[in-house]
């Protein structure tokens, strides 16, 4: 691979983090100064910061919490230039707080993606099948009971069986993990 393949590899791999991640940003700027404007300021230089240290992100961990911590050292130095504490939330200890609490969810959110996969590889092919075609190609409940040969409502039902099959999975898996570390600990 050269050097022009990696970079559009490494472009399109931020680009990607970055707009899942646009949304929550902005949010949390909103949460630090008053003027919307000032916020969307701030995740325009957050997007740019962001994107000169790349390079430096470490692919196992978690996106938002590590591009958060950017927004907030964006949103100081914005209240600095503006000459003036501009800041809604001004307590240093909650900032931390909230960025932390954010990298906790969203390691807890991978923990239930992994768990997840692991439900999702256990399925039979028929509801795999639906759930592929449903969530990840985008196919309509009309263009799956075709395929099926089968009505919208029958349809509509096995979606729903399949996700509680899953969830009941996923809780499963929970509670395995949860007694394996407590019997560890032990």
């Amino acid at each position: 691979m050269d050097a022009s393949t990696s970079h559009k590899n490494l472009h399109g791999e931020f680009l990607r983090l970055f707009l899942e991640a646009e949304r929550d940003l902005y949010r949390y700027v909103c949460a630090l100064l008053p003027r919307p404007q000032d916020a969307h300021d701030v995740v325009q230089e957050t997007a740019i910061a962001l994107w000169e240290n790349f390079e430096q992100f470490d692919g196992s961990r978690p996106f938002v919490p590590w591009a958060l911590r950017f927004a907030l050292n964006k949103a100081r130095q914005h209240a600095a230039r503006e000459g003036r504490r501009s800041f809604i939330l001004e307590d240093e200890a909650l900032l931390e707080k909230v960025v932390e609490e954010q990298e906790a969810q969203e390691n807890g959110f991978e923990d239930k993606r992994t768990l997840l996969k692991q439900c999702l590889e256990k399925l039979p092919e028929k509801p795999s099948g639906l759930i592929r075609g449903y969530y990840w190609q985008k196919e309509s409940i009309e263009q799956l009971a075709h395929k099926a040969r089968s009505s919208r409502e029958a349809v509509y039902k096995q979606l729903q069986r399949t996700r509680q099959l899953l969830l009941d999975c996923v809780q499963r898996l929970e509670r395995r993990e949860e007694h394996l570390g407590d019997s560890s600990a032990s």
